[in-house]
């Protein structure tokens, strides 16, 4: 939704490519999208709203297809959930190489500073001096600039909020499974899954309990939800909640 944002206040053409089968960026299709005109190409990986992702051979197969010309934005806000991955790509990585890549990530998911604004970017010394160039003055705050530092060096909060997370989403997919949802492979704070029926009424179930989920309309899947993992309380009240509605039969 953010990208749609910035491409229109930037007078830009964005191009969509659907996600496969299995709610991944679809990257060779992506390289095929890509036109003589093409100058960003955005992939969040781990993915927004369905947490899955693209694999190292796979971004390098992706890159070795794009023109040098051509810039790859990493999206890596949820990058610490899926770190642990052997074959997992770091942006970091590949701008130490060369490469035209940019990785961005922030200080709101993992390291649950989100009310601060912060965040940061790996990118090419010609990319970070015209983003220089361009960007608002005073655009971050010292006192939001001492949190990150100070958070970059707090590892235990990190492992932490790693493994409540882990417990979490598994409580979530258990319980989404049990009612016949298809769930996908996350490597975020959230849980995405397809209910194989229409998901707005059981949002809206969901909603008269006090139980506030996303529901895949907005993301062009209608049929899906996301669930975001909250404290151990949070969770149980939405696997109470949503076994409720499932029992009440609300689906059309």
């Amino acid at each position: 939704m953010r990208y749609d944002a910035a491409a229109h206040l930037s007078e830009a053409r964005l191009i969509k490519v659907p996600l496969d089968k299995d709610y991944r960026h679809d990257l060779p299709r992506m390289a095929r999208a890509v036109t003589e005109k093409t100058k960003l190409v955005f992939i969040a990986n781990p993915n927004n709203p369905t947490g899955t992702i693209v694999h190292k051979p796979e971004l390098d197969a992706f890159l070795a297809d794009l023109p040098e010309r051509v810039v790859t934005v990493l999206d890596e806000a949820y990058f610490e959930f899926a770190a642990h991955l052997q074959d997992f790509p770091n942006s970091a990585d590949y701008v130490k190489a060369g490469k035209n890549v940019v990785g961005m990530r922030t200080f709101s998911k993992t390291y649950g500073l989100a009310g601060i604004r912060i965040g940061y970017l790996f990118a090419t010394a010609a990319v970070a001096d015209g983003l220089e160039r361009v960007r608002e003055p005073f655009n971050v705050n010292s006192l939001a600039q001492v949190a990150a530092v100070a958070a970059l060096s707090d590892e235990g909060h990190i492992q932490r909020t790693i493994e409540n997370n882990k417990k979490g989403m598994s409580v979530i997919a258990q319980a989404l499974q049990a009612e016949g949802a298809k769930v996908c492979e996350s490597y975020a704070n959230f849980v995405f899954a397809d209910l194989e029926r229409p998901a707005g009424p059981v949002f809206q179930e969901l909603l008269k309990k006090g139980i506030i989920i996303r529901s895949g309309e907005m993301f062009g899947t209608p049929t899906c939800i996301r669930v975001t993992v909250g404290t151990e309380e949070e969770v149980q009240l939405f696997v109470e909640a949503f076994k409720g509605v499932c029992r009440d039969k609300v689906s059309l």
